[in-house]
This record gives C-alpha cells, sequence and structure tokens, in this order.
C-alpha cells in the first residue's frame, strides 16, 4: 500500500509529457496497480476536462495514447489500496 508521499513521487517517476501536463499511459498504470485500477480511474466521467484521464491520438488518429492524470493516478493508487486492504481481509478470514 502507498501513501500519498508514495503516490506523488511513483507519478513523478514514471510520467511522461502529454501537451501541457506529465500523465501516466494507461499500460504503465495496469502494470503498477493492475487493469482494474485502471478502469476504475477511468469510470471517473470529468473525461473533457482532463480531471481524471484521457486520450490523445497521433498519425490522423491511428494512433491512441490512454493515459490518467495525476488526480486519476491518485484514484487508481486508492482502487489498489482498497483492493490490497480487502485482499488482506479475506485472508484474515479464511486463516
Amino acid at each position: 500500500m502507498l501513501n500519498s508521499k508514495q503516490v506523488q513521487e511513483l507519478f513523478e517517476k514514471e510520467a511522461i509529457l502529454i501537451n501541457d501536463r506529465d500523465v501516466i499511459p494507461q499500460y504503465a498504470v495496469e502494470k503498477l496497480f493492475g487493469k482494474a485500477a485502471m478502469e476504475f480511474a477511468k469510470s471517473f466521467q470529468d473525461y473533457k476536462n482532463l480531471g481524471y484521464w484521457s486520450e490523445y491520438y497521433i498519425d490522423g488518429g491511428s494512433y491512441k495514447l490512454a493515459f490518467l492524470t495525476y488526480k486519476g493516478f491518485r484514484i487508481a493508487a486508492t482502487y489498489s489500496n482498497i483492493d490490497e486492504t480487502r485482499n488482506k481481509t479475506s485472508q484474515e478470514v479464511i486463516a
């Protein structure tokens, strides 16, 4: 599990520049936190405002990169923390 300082450091380490902001590509989020965390962050509907996530197209739209903003990255990290807590709780119940 990660605290806010660790999440910020991880974001700064993994971020890439898209337009005028640093973001985390979908593939990196999935590697760090899993696909479910990425999908959870993308479920937040602040899409047009670039609050949580967006997509960037190049080559006439033939290549699309989905990414999370820092705000969205924190949501993915939160999902991962809670999921890890759920897994620990489940293991305690089994034991």
